[in-house]
């Protein structure tokens, strides 16, 4: 249900979304460079 409200939003087009994908981008990368140094 989560997901599906999530899908819904980020169909509309608003500065918002864009700069939520561009955070959830930056957030991925981030993760992906901690994470094996934390370990």
């Amino acid at each position: 249900m989560v997901i599906q409200l999530t899908l819904s939003f980020l169909r509309t087009n608003s500065p918002f979304v864009s700069h939520l994908k561009l955070y959830i981008a930056v957030y991925q990368v981030v993760v992906l460079y901690i994470v094996p140094f934390a370990y």
